[in-house]
């Protein structure tokens, strides 16, 4: 074999190992890059999953506040009304106590009136009594 091509056998020889060094170097931090990016997928899965579960926990608070707000409103909604229809009953007993009609009575019949009073009194008292006791019990 002639000297001449055995220096451009040698120099390809050479060219091939130089090129295949630097494609296997190439290759390398390509997958040291791939590595890398999989293992950050990987943990920023785990996050994303661990995210999904503290927002559904923080749905779940949100739903039971909305519905113990909406509960709290309707309970507060009856209690006015019901305060309002007793604030119009006792409206309408006190008209017994305005004008001449309450007077003339009173100085005719003292008795009367002082008894119809003290019972009256006493179912107030007792009303009120049991609507404490009712108020108290569903708060609880």
């Amino acid at each position: 074999m002639p000297a001449f091509l055995l220096n451009k056998n040698v120099l390809a020889g050479i060219v091939i190992l130089i090129l295949s060094g630097v494609l296997y170097g190439i290759y390398h931090m390509q997958a040291s890059r791939i590595t890398s990016l999989t293992d950050s997928l990987t943990r920023l899965e785990k996050e994303v999953l661990a995210k999904q579960v503290q927002i559904s926990s923080l749905e779940d608070s949100v739903l039971k506040i909305e519905n113990s707000v909406t509960r709290t409103s309707e309970e507060t909604k009856k209690l006015f009304e019901k305060q309002e229809a007793i604030s119009v009953d006792v409206k309408e007993k006190l008209k017994v106590f305005e004008g001449e009609r309450l007077k003339s009575l009173a100085a005719k019949k003292p008795g009367l009136i002082e008894r119809k009073v003290n019972t009256a009194t006493i179912k107030v008292f007792e009303e009120i009594e049991k609507e404490t006791q009712d108020f108290k019990g569903n708060n609880q």
